[in-house]
């Protein structure tokens, strides 16, 4: 959106739309360099989906740092619990938890200045959280072998209450709250923090699943648009969509867990868009490709983000 927006094609609607309700997150979505041209209603934002039975079980409270997530995973661990279903072998699946590490360790600027050049992919914030990911592998948090499941194995283990948490986006809502599809009791929570790190919890990783942005050939018909905008926005339009989490507040969720996904996406204060749909596509099936090798035990993550950083500035450019 941003660059049809500095190429004159949108129309700035800041004043129009400003006190629309809505989460600071989504109105952020449509804002560039602090003007507003549309409404974000839904969207998808990754979560941690927790086995809030097998929890139950083994009295253990639903972290809110990375300390108490490792301590977490510590005991699931040691009673047969595999901490995290990933699903590696499809690659992508492991890109939601990697940018929740980064953005903890460098705040919501770790990835921005990276993607505009003002930082490089090998940057402390990006190295720390490969090297956290690779602990935690190694530590066989992921389960004994992570690359060879895919993303309808990790569904499964978290179904079948052998995995107890998922770190995934909030388009499995739906599925895990299917007594056809699981009789586990799962729950939706927002990424621990880390403590001394610049992330916050109501930093959250996803993107708008439903927006509408005004162009400039609107401003003829500009209070039209603006009375389309704010009905789009409005609690009868989207309680018509059952299936996604919304930004409105008073919509009615359909479900528990989108409930839970709902109320914690009305609390975040920034959303940063998943990188392989932000990036060029010529670099993002690299991304994948690298996170993957995270989970291996013996890979120089370093190395692989520096090949990574060297493709970048091929693509995109140096840093300035």
């Amino acid at each position: 959106m941003g660059g049809y927006a500095d190429a004159g094609r949108l129309l700035d609607l800041t004043e129009e739309l400003k006190d629309i309700p809505c989460s600071p997150a989504a109105r952020q979505a449509m804002t560039w360099k602090g003007k507003i041209y549309g409404v974000a209603p839904f969207f998808a934002i990754a979560g941690v989906f927790v086995n809030e039975d097998i929890f139950a079980k083994y009295n253990l409270k639903v972290p809110t740092t990375i300390a108490e997530m490792e301590k977490v995973a510590d005991t699931l661990l040691a009673n047969g619990i595999q901490p995290f279903a990933v699903g590696a072998r499809d690659k992508w699946p492991v890109l939601a938890m990697y940018m929740y590490f980064v953005n903890r360790y460098g705040g919501m600027e770790a990835f921005a200045n990276a993607q505009a050049r003002k930082a490089r992919f090998d940057a402390e914030p990006m190295v720390k959280a490969a090297q956290l990911y690779q602990e935690w592998a190694k530590r066989g948090y992921f389960g004994p072998t992570p690359l060879g499941e895919a993303y309808g194995d990790a569904q499964q283990l978290m179904a079948t209450g052998k995995a107890a948490m998922h770190v995934t986006g909030s388009w499995m809502c739906a599925q895990y709250a299917d007594p056809d599809f699981t009789d586990q009791k799962i729950g939706f929570y927002p990424f621990p923090i880390l403590e001394g790190g610049k992330g916050k919890a109501t930093d959250f990783m996803g993107q708008t699943d439903i927006g509408f942005a005004a162009t400039r050939v609107a401003a003829e018909n500009k209070e039209a648009v603006v009375r389309f905008l704010k009905y789009a926005m409005s609690v009868e339009a989207c309680s018509a969509e059952l299936g996604r989490i919304c930004s409105v507040p008073g919509v009615k969720a359909p479900n528990r867990l989108t409930e839970m996904a709902s109320a914690a996406f009305t609390k975040a204060e920034a959303i940063q868009f998943w990188w392989d749909q932000d990036l060029p596509p010529t670099i993002t099936s690299p991304l994948t490709d690298t996170l993957q090798q995270f989970l291996l035990p013996n890979t120089d993550v370093k190395r692989l983000l520096t090949n990574y950083e060297l493709l970048v500035e091929e693509t995109i450019g140096p840093v300035q």
